[in-house]
């Protein structure tokens, strides 16, 4: 009996080592977050530097469009890096050769978590690094460092949630990159919501990816969130805490079972 949970442990350290050097191995995975982040965030900081140097007045174009980076990172973790590696999984018959073992679906999937969620952090750094160097004053890094991660948690259970029953690789490479756009021109990422007639502002409030935008926008700039942050952050964990259940609760190991 004592001998079970060093073992769990070990199981779960292993998967996770595995699922790391595979995101590493993963070019399409690789390429993919560092176009939507890296390359995003180097192309308007670039802009910040060419307007400023033209104008002589600061652009704060960086400052200002920081949602729409941390969505599209998010979003590549959550999707290509995530969704898209399970499938594959599940569509050549890796998982279907994993149920006959020993292995534990939890272990495995909770292995597969750590890698992505470091990146998130990586990337949330990152992100409260531009803020600041753009006017945000250091107080405010610790509640903005809050929304980035529960965020960029949320976002990467729904990951595993798309993951948990598809099938289709080819199906889950068209939502990878259909996806993010929807959430760019429906959370006020890449398009202010007010430019929609009021009852599809109404609808699109009501998504989980509008609540983190409308919340770090809120914070970053200084405009009234849809509710108060305490109650937004709250929201946000309820939602991650969900989707993170029913995602291990439905995940199955091959095409039926």
């Amino acid at each position: 009996m004592t001998a079970t949970p060093p073992m769990r442990n070990n199981e779960l350290r292993e998967f996770a080592k595995t699922h790391a050097r595979e995101l590493v191995r993963d070019r399409r995975a690789v390429v993919a977050i560092l176009l939507s982040f890296a390359a995003i965030l180097a192309l308007l900081w670039g802009m910040d530097l060419l307007i400023t140097g033209a104008t002589n007045r600061p652009a704060h174009l960086l400052q200002t469009s920081l949602s729409l980076v941390s969505t599209t990172g998010f979003m590549a973790v959550a999707l290509v890096a995530t969704t898209v590696p399970l499938v594959r999984y599940r569509s050549i018959g890796i998982l279907r050769q994993l149920s006959t073992t020993p292995a534990r679906r939890a272990a495995f999937l909770l292995g597969h978590v750590p890698i992505r969620a470091a990146i998130i952090c990586a990337e949330s750094v990152i992100i409260l690094a531009a803020a600041i160097a753009g006017g945000s004053t250091v107080g405010d890094a610790m509640p903005l460092a809050v929304t980035l991660l529960i965020g960029g948690a949320m976002l990467l259970s729904f990951g595993y949630l798309l993951a948990s029953r598809m099938t289709n690789l080819d199906f889950a490479l068209q939502l990878a990159y259909i996806i993010p756009l929807v959430i760019l021109l429906t959370s006020g990422a890449l398009l202010p919501l007010d430019i929609y007639p009021e009852p599809i502002q109404n609808l699109f409030q009501a998504l989980p990816s509008t609540w983190f935008v409308d919340t770090f926008n809120a914070q970053l700039h200084g405009s009234t969130p849809l509710l108060p942050l305490g109650v937004m952050w709250a929201s946000m964990a309820l939602m991650t805490i969900g989707i993170a259940y029913v995602s291990l609760r439905f995940y199955r190991w091959q095409r039926t079972e």
